[in-house]
This record gives C-alpha cells, structure tokens and sequence, in this order.
C-alpha cells in the first residue's frame, strides 16, 4: 500500500512540476506578447501622427493650387460660383413663397 501512495505522490508532484513549467513557459510567452503589442501600439500612433501631418500637408497644396489657377480656370470657376449663387437665390425665393 506504501508503494501506490508513493507513486501517487510521486505522479503529482511530476503532474504539478509539468504544470509549473507551462505556466512559466505561457508567463513568458504573455509578456514577449505583450511587449510586442505595445511596439505595434507605438507603430500605430507613429503614423496617425505622420497622416494627420501628410493630410494636412495635402490641404495645404490644394489650397495653394487653388490660388495659383490660371485664367481660363479662374473663369471657369467663377462662372460655377455664379451658378451656385443662382441656385441658392432659387432656393431662397421658394422658401420665402
């Protein structure tokens, strides 16, 4: 009878060193995980930075092409505002009937 209590204890303390081992192994895996997952984090917050910057970067260059416009453009746009100014004197007119 010694013997069988022997081999049970012996099978659980092989059972709970093997436990040990996996929880040490996944402890390990969990912190490269999670140091991985603050890098990309990190990365992430770089470039929302670098596109909030080229988005602005780009308003800026649609902007100053708009200034820079040559004649033909500039009248092309000024006969669209005009257009849109009628449009809106027509909805105006409706709305005050």
């Amino acid at each position: 009878m010694e013997g069988d209590q022997d081999n049970l204890v012996l099978n659980l303390y092989n059972r709970v060193r093997q436990l040990m081992e996996k929880y040490n192994a996944l402890k390990e895996q969990f912190n490269l995980l999670n140091s991985e997952n603050e890098k990309l984090k990190r990365r992430i917050s770089e470039k929302e930075t670098s596109i909030e910057t080229i988005e602005q970067q780009y308003k800026s260059a649609r902007i100053a092409s708009g200034v820079v416009v040559q004649d033909e453009d500039r009248e092309e746009a000024r006969m669209q505002i005009n257009r849109i100014v009628r449009e809106i004197d027509d909805c105006i007119a409706l709305l005050n009937r």
